[in-house]
């Protein structure tokens, strides 16, 4: 009842807002004002840079918040008459404004900043949670193209958790941090589907899933167990005379550090403890093919002798040395090759491209085959150029 009467009030906020923008003239203080107004009411529900007023963090999380401001308030002012009474106009507006903050090079801040602290400290699960919050809402990471959802959101998950332990491992550089996201996560949309469909895969993650509940209900149950159980359970099982702990105490003592560890970070812990089940299992697929193409990714992709295909297409696209890019789409001279080219690099969408340049998806592909197909030959001459 509480959340229902906050979300009216909230309602009733941004309605007076949008009100007083929509009856004041035009350049007018009252007008700039009632925008200020109603970009923070906007704001207040923001999915990112929320912090303490007084926290000590990067200068880049308030600059980003600045942004953001600052790109809200000019979609409302230039966009305010088209409000259609629905909140989900707002929600949108302020999607979009997020989406234009959130630049391929403001992205690669966040992954440099969060590689400055170390885990598992409050200043790098910040910076680790706005960094994923930024790609997942950036409207960059590569679509779901022609896989399913439920393939699409694994791989999505299975991409994250891999970030989360490999962050350090981005060298800006050998290449843009978005490239190096979409080249993973093309890799594992590939082998979440193989999985899928592999029966033996399948019993073995339902293998690891039921060992990491199990592993969870040990350490929810220690919570409960006084401090002092604890002390003189080591204390009785602890021979003086032995250089190593018997296996019991051994493992009696990983409990109560994996106990102390899910008091202060219970997600945190949650992902040490799939790690655990995953290696309870003799033999793993999943694990054996991620980690060879872990070596794969780090060391070829990011490789100055030898960069990756989509970083050699990415630089002739950028470079375009004969001028053959700039082939625009309909009357859109914004729309050309090399500009559409890019986004489908940097994983965007063709709805979100075809939104972009106000061009139908069909015709925007259409124009783009045509267009790649001349130019095919041009690109690998100046690719075996590269490698020559």
């Amino acid at each position: 009842m509480l959340i229902r009467v906050q979300e009216q009030k909230l309602m009733d906020e941004r309605l007076k807002y949008i009100s007083a923008v929509q009856q004041s003239p035009l350049g007018s203080l009252q007008r700039q004002q009632a925008l200020e107004n109603l970009t923070e009411v906007v704001l207040r529900s923001r999915s990112m840079f929320r912090f303490e007023g007084g926290g000590a963090i990067a200068p880049i999380y308030r600059e980003g918040l600045q942004a953001l401001r600052t790109e809200t308030l000019g979609l409302l002012d230039r966009e305010i008459n088209n409000y259609n009474g629905k909140p989900q106009w707002l929600t949108e507006v302020r999607s979009r404004a997020l989406s234009r903050v959130l630049t391929q090079d403001y992205l690669q801040q966040l992954a440099l900043v969060a590689q400055q602290y170390e885990p598992p400290t409050p200043q790098w699960q910040y910076a680790m949670q706005e960094l994923v919050n930024g790609i997942m809402r950036s409207r960059k990471l590569r679509g779901r193209g022609k896989f399913s959802q439920d393939v699409y959101q694994e791989a999505i998950n299975t991409m994250c958790l891999w970030l989360y332990r490999k962050i350090n491992t981005y060298d800006a550089t050998k290449g843009s941090f978005m490239t190096w996201i979409n080249t993973r996560l093309s890799y594992i949309l590939l082998e979440t589907r193989q999985e899928c469909h592999d029966p033996l895969v399948q019993q073995l993650n339902g293998k690891i899933i039921r060992t990491k509940y199990q592993l969870t209900a040990i350490v929810r149950e220690g919570l409960v167990i006084d401090l002092n159980f604890w002390l003189k359970s080591v204390l009785r099982l602890s021979n003086p005379g032995q250089n190593f702990p018997n296996p019991i105490l051994f493992l009696q003592i990983i409990v109560l550090i994996l106990v102390q560890m899910y008091q202060v970070n219970p997600q945190q812990t949650e992902i040490i403890l799939f790690e655990l089940a995953q290696q309870t299992l003799s033999l793993s697929s999943k694990l054996v093919s991620i980690e060879s193409e872990t070596r794969s990714i780090e060391t070829i992709a990011q490789s100055p002798s030898n960069p990756s295909l989509s970083e050699q297409i990415r630089h002739y696209l950028e470079s375009d040395p004969q001028g053959l890019c700039q082939v625009h789409c309909r009357a859109n001279p914004q729309a050309t090759f090399q500009a559409i080219a890019l986004k489908r690099l940097d994983g965007e969408s063709w709805q979100q491209i075809s939104d972009c340049f106000n061009i139908r998806v069909t015709a925007l592909s259409n124009c783009f085959q045509r267009t790649l197909q001349r130019l095919i030959p041009h690109i690998r001459s100046y690719i075996q150029g590269e490698l020559d």
